[in-house]
């Protein structure tokens, strides 16, 4: 299968390939540089977004369109919207909400709602969540907010949370689901809480490359299964 991986932080996505996957091969494609490597058997085209939802759509979609993949991977870290989740607790997403998406004063629209889809949750790949729930059973399937900001403040995590029934915020996810989705192209997003509510940008930093790390190995369990 071929798989496309998005990553908004490059040192660790390479590390990591080189650690549990074959030697890569660097491709340059329309300003990008793409990895590609072999996972369990998956020809792998990893590269990076950046931060934001107009960059990981970008590379969604180049993914899709010059490689050919069936499946898009995201993984990285995110904040907690509730109390339960942990530092470092990682889990799967099982639907996103475009927060700062606002339609609403031409129709009247719910925020976060694109018209196309039923509800403000878009979902991912039902079946990638079951297989990653099999693997991992304390895995935690979860809602993401996903906008184009870091949110510190404990009383905007708060809101979010009460606002659109979200557990996770993060600045990537929107941009890849919908992406993805409009393409008929699958989607695992795995993710590990970094910041918890309280926490901010400084616990953040601190957690990327162990959350990376968790979120690869849940990652090759899943393969393993799809195997």
């Amino acid at each position: 299968m071929k798989i496309g991986m998005i990553v908004a932080i490059v040192d660790e996505m390479k590390q990591l390939l080189n650690e549990y996957g074959s030697e890569m091969t660097e491709i340059k494609k329309n300003g990008y540089t793409v990895y590609k490597s072999n996972l369990k058997g998956h020809e792998v085209y990893a590269v990076r977004s950046g931060a934001g939802e107009i960059g990981a759509a970008a590379v969604a979609q180049l993914l899709i369109t010059a490689f050919d993949v069936e499946l898009i991977v995201n993984y990285g870290v995110v904040g907690g919207l509730i109390p339960e989740m942990k530092v470092c607790e990682t889990v799967v997403v099982k639907d996103v909400v475009h927060y700062d998406y606002d339609t609403s004063d031409y129709d009247h629209c719910e925020v976060g709602r694109y018209l196309e889809f039923d509800d403000i949750h878009v979902p991912t790949t039902q079946k990638y969540v079951e297989l990653a729930l099999k693997a991992f059973p304390q895995l935690r399937a979860v809602s993401c907010c996903s906008g184009d900001k870091f949110v510190e403040p404990a009383d905007r995590k708060r809101e979010l949370h009460e606002t659109f029934n979200c557990d996770i915020c993060e600045m990537e996810a929107a941009g890849i689901v919908l992406t993805a989705t409009r393409n008929g192209v699958d989607t695992l997003l795995i993710k590990s809480v970094s910041d918890s509510v309280e926490g901010g940008a400084e616990e953040f930093g601190k957690m990327v490359e162990r959350s990376a790390k968790l979120c690869m190995e849940v990652l090759l369990s899943i393969l393993e299964t799809v195997n």
